[in-house]
């Protein structure tokens, strides 16, 4: 069995371990950052995947 503070730890979003109150509104920017972060990184991955693929298929090689 867990005691209370284990269970609070798991069933939280955010984990204070200051006093400071403004560590979540500081946690929830870098969330939203890295979130953001992710998305454009999937967007090049896909348009990189996208031209990169059949370059390597070779679908270019007659056409010139």
């Amino acid at each position: 069995m867990g005691s209370g503070t284990d269970i609070a730890i798991e069933s939280g979003g955010i984990i204070l371990v200051k006093n400071n109150l403004l560590d979540v509104v500081n946690a929830l920017e870098l969330s939203q950052k890295t979130f953001n972060r992710i998305k454009l990184n999937l967007f090049w991955a896909f348009i990189y995947n996208s031209l990169g693929i059949p370059v390597a298929a070779g679908i270019f090689v007659g056409l010139g």
